[in-house]
Formats: C-alpha cells, sequence, structure tokens
C-alpha cells in the first residue's frame, strides 16, 4: 500500500521520492530530479516522470508493498517495453507499538483486533485523523464506536488518558458530523459523556488505531426474498449487539461479502415472510428509509424500527443516535 507524505530512498542513488495524493485517482510524485505525475490503473501506479536534469520525460510504472516499492521505467512517452528499473525503500515508517493487552475482539463481526496507541501525540480532525491512521500501514484504520469501547475495558491504568476519542462510525460520507467516545474508567462519566456521541468532523480530538488480524465470520443465509424484481439474501443471525443506526450500517457494512442494513421495505417483507423461522427475537429492528418525505432518494437514507413483536404493527419512531436496536443483514444475490 502506497505511503502518501513518506519519504522512500531510491536504489540508484537519486536521493528519495515522495507521494502526495491528489484525489482518489492521482497522485503527484516529487523526487530531488525532477516531478512524476500518474494515475492509479488498477493496482499499479501509472505515471510520466519529468527530468530536470537531463531535460527529458518518460514512462513509469509503480507497485508498492509493505515497505516500498518496484518501478520500471523508460524514457520517452511512447507506448513500448520499460527498461529501466527503480526500487524504493520506506524510510521513515513506525513500528506499530501496541497496548500490553493488545487485542479486542469487535463485538458486531467477531474480528480480532490489534490496537495501537503512541502514533499520535496531538489532537486531530476527524478527516486528518482518518488519514494519519491509514498512513500507518496497511489495514489500520480508525476505531468503530463499539470497538472503543472494547479498548476502554482493557486499558488497566489507563495508558490513553481520559479524554474524547475519534471513530470511524460516521452519519454519512456527505454529513460532516461523526462519532467520537469519551473513555473513562468512571463508569458514570463513561455513560453520561456518551449520551450524545456526533460530533463535527472540524473538531479535534485524540486518536487511536486499530488493525484487525483475522477475517471476520462468514454469516449464513436463512432464506431469499424478492422484492421490486430483484432477489435479496436475509442472514441467519442478527448482529450480535443491540446498536444505533449508524454503528448497526457500519456494521453489517463491516462483515464484507455485500451484506448492508435491510431496506424498511425489505424489512416489511422479512417480517411477512421469514418472523417465523428466523430467530427473530419479539424486539425492535432496525431498517434504512432510502427517501425523503416526497419520495426523494437521499443518501444515507435515515433509521427506521420496525417490531416484530406483532405482525399487525408497523413502523415506529425512532432516535437514530440515541435507541439500540438489533438489525439482521441482508445482501443482494448475485
Amino acid at each position: 500500500m502506497i505511503q502518501f507524505e513518506k519519504n522512500y530512498d531510491i536504489n540508484d542513488g537519486n536521493g528519495s521520492v515522495t507521494f502526495k495524493k491528489n484525489d482518489e485517482k492521482t497522485v503527484e510524485a516529487v523526487y530531488n530530479r525532477g516531478v512524476i505525475k500518474a494515475a492509479w490503473d488498477g493496482e499499479t501506479l501509472k505515471g510520466v516522470f519529468n527530468d530536470n536534469v537531463s531535460n527529458g520525460s518518460g514512462l513509469i510504472h509503480f507497485t508498492f508493498n509493505d515497505n516500498g516499492f518496484d518501478a520500471k521505467w523508460k524514457a520517452g512517452i511512447e507506448d513500448g517495453p520499460m527498461k529501466g528499473k527503480w526500487t524504493g525503500k520506506l524510510t521513515d515508517s513506525k513500528e506499530p507499538t501496541l497496548l500490553k493487552k493488545n487485542q479486542i475482539i469487535n463485538p458486531l463481526t467477531k474480528e480480532t483486533i490489534e490496537v495501537y496507541v503512541e502514533a499520535f501525540e496531538e489532537e486531530l480532525d476527524w478527516y486528518l485523523a482518518k488519514t494519519e491512521c491509514e498512513n500507518i500501514g496497511p489495514g489500520w484504520r480508525l476505531p468503530t464506536r463499539n470497538e472503543l469501547f472494547e479498548i476502554n475495558k482493557i486499558i488497566g491504568d489507563f495508558e490513553l488518558g481520559e479524554d474524547n476519542y475519534w471513530s470511524s462510525t460516521e452519519r454519512s460520507p456527505e454529513n460532516d458530523s461523526a462519532g467520537r467516545v469519551y473513555l473513562t474508567k468512571d463508569p458514570e462519566l463513561l455513560e453520561s459523556e456518551n449520551k450524545y456521541w456526533l460530533s463535527g468532523k472540524n473538531n479535534s480530538f485524540k486518536v487511536v488505531a486499530v488493525k484487525s488480524i483475522s477475517k471476520s465470520n462468514k454469516s449464513s443465509v436463512l432464506g431469499e426474498l424478492v422484492i421490486e424484481g430483484k432477489t435479496i439474501e436475509v442472514a441467519g443471525e442478527d448482529l450480535p449487539v443491540l446498536t444505533n443506526f449508524f454503528e448497526a450500517k457500519e456494521g453489517c457494512e463491516m462483515l464484507g461479502e455485500g451484506w448492508r442494513m435491510p431496506t424498511n421495505k425489505e424489512l416489511e417483507l422479512i417480517k411477512e415472510k421469514l418472523h417465523k423461522i428466523g430467530e427473530f427475537k419479539n424486539e425492535m429492528y432496525w431498517s434504512i428509509v432510502p427517501e425523503d418525505a416526497s419520495g426523494q432518494f437521499v443518501y444515507p437514507g435515515h433509521g427506521e424500527g420496525w417490531f416484530f413483536g406483532n405482525d399487525d404493527e408497523g413502523p415506529s419512531f425512532v432516535d437514530e443516535e440515541q435507541d439500540l436496536f438489533n438489525c439482521r443483514p441482508v445482501r443482494d444475490k448475485k
């Protein structure tokens, strides 16, 4: 995985090269002889270099690994076989320092998670916190809110310090608010400080990074339903713990393999067709309503709760931030 704003030592004596992300597709790199402008083609970064020493230009292709990159290049920008080689070694990567009890279990996916706490001395806004976690190395990321509560259980003498910490749980990618958790060993503070948990992404909080070191358990399929001409598969079990709407949505997606929260129409059909055989609890279940009052699609939609203990009862008014319900994942059949 490429590391942005980090130095890679080049094997041919041309110093080092640093990569800067322009957008999701394009990258710019600077080295002591010139500039490289490149774009992703699958897993390969393909670009054009301009050499200030030779006043020449050429094509260059990079492939990245955990410790550096391998590159092939040729003079001239016409298509043709690559003749030169570069290798680069990441020089300022950090070896993660883990908590003494450095593993937790994600309560929703049952993945084993490693915890890295010593990379961040300063408080960061949410956008920079997310980027800096990912820059530690492959697989490192912000923890979910549920993972932060698990981290709170293993800290011992509280090596992190009582404070607010950013989570990956957000209202939506387009929204300017995300979840934070106030970590503390005081049970009363833990409850009171985390009652209202969404915060503007431009606020600065402390940061801890995590990495999954085992894959989530594969969800079984209870059955299939056809709705509006589309076939969906319904998971054989609920998410393991009660969650608010945003945590449930994130938890379904973290299962991978296309699992997601059901829409309100899908959950209504599940209640009608599979309620009696699917080991559903006589409790509330989350769904997502992807339309506003006028019928227009909105992303990511809003939450709606359905009670599964009464066949005649429809959706209920809910507080997406506070109410804790069950969730049964679904996915589109391929």
